[in-house]
């Protein structure tokens, strides 16, 4: 669908669809999501960057959804680079693809993770199909946007404190989450609306758990609520001992990870709000916080009044051939009759099995729920395996698509050359007819050895090292060895004809070698890119790295980038991306041109 399409699409929906057409519309789009001033939610659609096509069937969108959800279209594949830079990280949309962002909720500000609200994998085929869901997302999150304000008006309009009213009771069905941590109950005993919100930093406060570890859809629900239409009771809600009660000793449990230790040491969560402690050799490769992994209880007591529980690796007699979740038991519930708190995430066969489940159960009629989310969203948690996987196979297929391209190309180079070959032979024989009649060389007739040195020059190719140059135990210490790294790395990368406007001017600061040695390990691909990434940006060559942006004072779209006393200007650059826990690279550039490498870090830590 082109741009004529969609508009003409929009005009006969009578739904107001905004075509986003500059740099500086994009940045003033950033900050309205970022600090909306009402609470409608909002959809960015981006082009197709290889076709410059919109793929979702906006008609079908514009009739279905709400008249109060802002849709916005980058109309061209370089504004929504322009829009990936003036958001939070990793909460923007890449080309092709759609994403919903809520006013009334901004937890996927901190949190991208927080709630389904990326759509991909947009095609021509399923183009209906998908604006159909999406409608039905973005409608859902308007109606717990109106109900909101309503509850909000209903407060401001009442006559004494909301908490000074007495909590009313209620029953209700569980209707769907809002985000990872705020849910719906519908209920006839809520005031007039209908609708009360269940929010889990109230109902169970620092309690390391997400909405759907508590509720799932359609869950009957009983307790009591407050005058802001807030849950504060649940009924059936189990303490920390009865859900220690359930575990048996020697079996195996699924555990979340909420802390990195060290190398062979992580803190894990069998019961919510118990910690334990997991010592497995290389368990900090293998996971990070958020993952569920599978652990053995050796033991469930007390200390000091406290629940306690032991835990160990699991041994290999119990685990399948993909380590996944063979004689695993179910965790403890939190809510009687409730979901399991933690599960193992599905091995790759089960999410082909439900991809192609759900791929069967679109139609005409297609509705979606809100999700429930799950407990591997906690803490920024990633566990969005599916979509992964359909990335990858994007991917893999646009790499089909280049190679595809390279080989065109290189016949393409080859016709050249053979064309080449023709004149220069033809401009022999003219050469040889020529001298023969004794006529003078016109200038600039090259005879055929000087097109063969030419062909040859053409032809030089250039080594590429795929391997790690140092193997990183030539020095005794991080700053030797580093800065040996970055040496060789810009030796290899950069072109003999560059390094002299691209010189290495860089130093370290005082946090930096111990980031590295803190957030990096040694047998990790990360380890062996940093120094690449670091002689890029050393050289002057930032161009060469991965989402290389100004690093701003706040998180908030349009935000002015951090400047040092000094006028050193901050920046960040992925060492990883679309991960959680992907590390990132902050650095500052001096007036005089060199760089101060300040640290590296994950994604949701400070940088500077």
């Amino acid at each position: 669908m082109n741009t004529t399409q969609i508009r003409a699409a929009a005009t006969a929906a009578a739904t107001h669809v905004t075509h986003v057409t500059t740099a500086a519309e994009v940045r003033e789009l950033a900050d309205r999501l970022n600090n909306p001033a009402g609470m409608a939610p909002s959809l960015v659609v981006t082009t197709d960057q290889r076709t410059s096509q919109v793929h979702l069937d906006i008609a079908e969108l514009c009739r279905r959804v709400d008249d109060d959800v802002h849709v916005h279209v980058l109309e061209t594949g370089s504004l929504t680079w322009e829009f990936s830079d003036s958001m939070p990280p990793e909460t923007s949309v890449w080309g092709g693809a759609a994403r919903i962002y809520p006013a009334h909720d901004l937890t996927w500000t901190q949190n991208c993770y927080a709630g389904d609200l990326l759509f991909a994998n947009i095609r021509p085929d399923n183009a209906a199909a998908m604006a159909r869901i999406i409608a039905e997302r973005v409608n859902t999150l308007a109606e717990n946007a109106r109900n909101i304000e309503a509850l909000t008006s209903l407060a401001a309009q009442a006559e004494v404190p909301a908490e000074m009213i007495a909590p009313q009771p209620f029953r209700g069905t569980f209707s769907g989450a809002t985000s990872v941590s705020v849910g719906r109950i519908t209920s006839r005993d809520a005031p007039r609306l209908g609708m009360l919100q269940v929010d889990l930093d109230v109902l169970l406060p620092g309690m390391p758990v997400s909405i759907g570890s508590v509720f799932t859809v359609d869950d009957v629900v009983s307790g009591r609520f407050d005058a802001s239409g807030t849950v504060i009771e649940v009924d059936g809600l189990r303490t920390v001992e009865q859900m220690a009660a359930d575990l048996v000793p020697h079996h195996v449990y699924p555990a979340v990870v909420t802390e990195i230790v060290c190398k062979s040491q992580v803190k894990v969560h069998v019961v919510p709000g118990v910690v334990s402690t997991l010592t497995q050799s290389g368990i900090d490769a293998s996971a990070t916080v958020g993952d569920v992994v599978p652990v053995q209880v050796q033991s469930v007591g007390e200390r000091d009044g406290k629940v306690r529980i032991v835990v160990g690796p699991v041994p290999e007699n119990v685990m399948n051939d993909s380590g996944m979740n063979c004689g695993v038991n179910d965790a403890p519930a939190l809510r009687t009759g409730g979901p399991v708190w933690a599960s193992m995430p599905a091995t790759p066969d089960d999410a082909d099995d439900a991809a192609a489940d759900a791929g069967t159960a679109v139609d005409e009629d297609a509705t979606v729920s809100i999700p429930e989310g799950s407990v591997a969203e906690l803490k920024g948690l990633r566990t969005r395996v599916p979509q992964l996987r359909e990335r990858v196979r994007q991917q893999d297929s646009e790499i089909g698509q280049l190679r595809a391209d390279l080989a065109t190309s290189s016949q393409e180079i080859t016709f050249a050359w053979d064309e080449n070959d023709r004149l220069e032979d033809e401009n022999d024989q003219l050469r040889a007819r020529l001298t023969a009649a004794g006529l003078p060389l016109p200038d600039g007739v090259a005879s055929g050895d000087a097109r063969t040195a030419a062909r040859t020059k053409k032809t030089v190719t250039r080594t590429v090292y795929t391997e790690r140059p140092l193997i990183g135990t030539e020095f005794d210490t991080l700053d030797d060895q580093l800065r040996a790294e970055v040496q060789v790395n810009w030796m290899h990368q950069v072109d003999a004809a560059d390094k002299h406007d691209h010189k290495l001017n860089f130093d370290l600061g005082t946090e930096f070698l111990a980031s590295v040695d803190k957030t990096v390990n040694d047998q990790e691909a990360a380890r062996q890119k940093l120094p690449l990434v670091m002689a890029w940006i050393a050289c002057g060559m930032p161009e060469r790295t991965s989402r290389h942006h100004a690093y701003r004072e706040n998180e908030g779209g349009g935000s002015p980038q951090l400047v040092r006393t000094d006028g050193a200007k901050a920046f960040r650059v992925d060492l990883e991306s679309k991960t959680a826990a992907a590390r990132r690279l902050h650095y500052w550039r001096l007036p005089d041109g060199s760089v101060e490498f300040a640290r590296v870090g994950f994604h949701d830590e400070p940088g500077f």
